[in-house]
């Protein structure tokens, strides 16, 4: 919301563990990415980078798709080697 693109941590309780300025619309389309390295997170939006963070709270990998709130489509989901 408020216009922000946040890569958020939901383990007990949400932790936003980056968030930049990403002015949207309801209804666009984007490709979304994460690089994950070790304990460095890097997000893109349409191949641009937003931020880079790093987590070490998990150590090991998942993915997982949540909506709380409004709606989310996919196309795929996609886990490759770095």
């Amino acid at each position: 919301s408020g216009g922000k693109a946040q890569l958020v941590r939901a383990l007990d309780g949400d932790t936003i563990l980056a968030e930049t300025a990403f002015p949207w619309e309801f209804g666009e389309t984007h490709d979304f990415s994460l690089i994950v390295k070790g304990p460095q997170i890097t997000a893109a939006l349409d191949g641009k980078p937003l931020f880079t963070t790093s987590d070490t709270t998990l150590p090991g990998g998942g993915v997982a798709l949540v909506i709380e709130e409004g709606r989310i489509m996919t196309d795929a989901v996609a886990i490759a080697p770095a």
